[in-house]
């Protein structure tokens, strides 16, 4: 009997007409066919799954245990923060917003890659954002924020941000 189980984060795995040849479709098919059941982390990933390949996946609910979270005071939280500051992420609104609010500041954490390295001048530019090194486990930056912005511009399938802010 088959024991596994796939669990998709991602809405990234390829489309029946975005493979490259004719005989991929089929094994992508079959291979994702063959680890039932598929769960996935939201409606819209179940939605996205069904749609371009046929195939029913269980939502499994994120959840946050709220009492294991310790909140600042207010005063400790002074920052608008982004992560990830990326195009498809929504840097470019952030950085609107910044020039929009010169008397707030922000914070944005640095990224990886090319994307990153393209938005890293526009990001120091300004007066009021807070640079620093990629962060992979940002929970300082939660704990000073008063507002974590999340404008993705992608679909995505949950926002592994959002819930980790709350």
């Amino acid at each position: 009997p088959n024991n596994s189980v796939a669990f998709l984060t991602e809405d990234e795995y390829p489309r029946p007409d975005e493979l490259q040849s004719a005989k991929d479709g089929p094994e992508i098919n079959s291979a994702i066919r063959r680890t039932p059941p598929v769960i996935v982390g939201s409606s819209f990933l179940a939605d996205s799954l069904k749609a371009s390949w046929k195939i029913d996946a269980a939502v499994l609910p994120v959840t946050v245990d709220i009492d294991r979270y310790v909140q600042n005071s207010p005063q400790h939280r002074r920052f608008i923060s982004m992560l990830q500051p990326y195009t498809h992420k929504g840097i470019d609104l952030v950085l609107q917003l910044a020039d929009a609010m010169p008397e707030r500041t922000f914070r944005i954490p640095g990224g990886i890659g090319e994307n990153y390295r393209r938005n890293k001048p526009a990001i120091l530019s300004r007066h009021n954002i807070i640079h620093s090194q990629f962060i992979p486990a940002p929970q300082e930056i939660y704990n000073e924020s008063f507002l974590v912005l999340v404008p993705s511009l992608w679909n995505e399938a949950y926002s592994r941000v959002v819930i980790e802010a709350l």
